[in-house]
């Protein structure tokens, strides 16, 4: 009975890692797109502002 607490604990913080590298690939590819958004906002908002002088 002990063999196989200890694998349920192993698979358990097995399954434990793979989310957590799933969230944290979730996180970089949001930022990624917020970041590729911001530079769409301020270019357009520079050339808003160019197109006004």
């Amino acid at each position: 009975m002990t063999d196989s607490k200890d694998i349920r604990w192993e698979q358990r913080f097995s399954n434990y890692r793979k989310a957590l590298k799933k969230l944290s690939e979730a996180i970089d590819y949001v930022k990624k797109d917020l970041e590729t958004k911001n530079v769409i906002i301020e270019n357009t908002f520079s050339e808003d502002v160019l197109e006004e002088i």
